[in-house]
């Protein structure tokens, strides 16, 4: 995933992404869509089947995806968008190098779905570029951290630390949105900065200015 000076994507064909499959020692592809309600659902593949899955997609129930289709017109196909293909740092070993490829859904008959949210997006920027604009986004990305119980579920109670908004919080949780930054930066994510907010346990992660669809595939990754 790579993206040019105005911060939207470089176009990536099929064979490149193939060579970085080949080049990385890939194993599987888990490719990503999202329901009405913005939850992530995905399917994965071994990476020998990308060509199959370029050529063909991958087909589902659109009716057990809420927001995406009636029972009666349940057949969908998710199509892949090969600009957004990255490595998951997660998964960065030789048994489970997993790469990652965000979908928009598809009727059978070939049409973009009008209840994908990210069809709906595209749609969007489709029409305010034939009326001459551009439409960029600078997101931010707010949430809290939690310490943990023995078997790996947030206590609610006990946030991870009670640093105000922009105060120079403790070792372990800089170091823990360190390792946030490192990861994104690792999946194309450009980050401007980090930091801490207002409530105990409560931080900020400002992504750079894009293209609208690059920083809601962003937030989605980031999530």
């Amino acid at each position: 995933m790579q993206l040019d000076k105005n911060r939207h994507y470089i176009p990536m064909t099929k064979d490149e992404v193939r060579s970085i499959i080949e080049e990385k020692k890939v194993k599987y592809i888990s490719f990503w869509f999202v329901d009405v309600l913005g939850s992530v659902k995905s399917v994965i593949t071994p990476a020998s089947e990308l060509e199959n899955v370029v050529d063909n997609g991958v087909h589902f129930d659109g009716s057990s995806v809420e927001g995406i289709n009636r029972r009666a017109e349940s057949d969908m196909v998710l199509v892949p968008d090969l600009d957004t293909f990255t490595l998951l740092p997660w998964n960065d070993n030789d048994e489970d190098r997993t790469a990652r490829i965000l979908c928009t859904a598809y009727t059978t008959d070939g049409e973009p779905s009008n209840s994908d949210s990210r069809n709906a997006l595209v749609r969007a920027l489709q029409q305010a570029e034939e009326m001459g604009f551009i439409y960029k986004t600078g997101m931010e990305l707010e949430f809290y951290l939690f310490r943990m119980d023995a078997d790996g579920n947030p206590i609610l109670s006990q946030p991870h630390d009670h640093a105000g908004y922009f105060d120079h919080t403790d070792e372990e949780t800089q170091r823990i949105r360190r390792k946030m930054l490192q990861t994104l930066r690792a999946m194309g994510i450009m980050v401007d900065s980090a930091h801490s907010e207002t409530g105990s346990g409560q931080h900020e992660i400002d992504f750079q200015y894009s293209h609208a669809l690059v920083s809601a595939d962003h937030i989605l990754t980031a999530r």
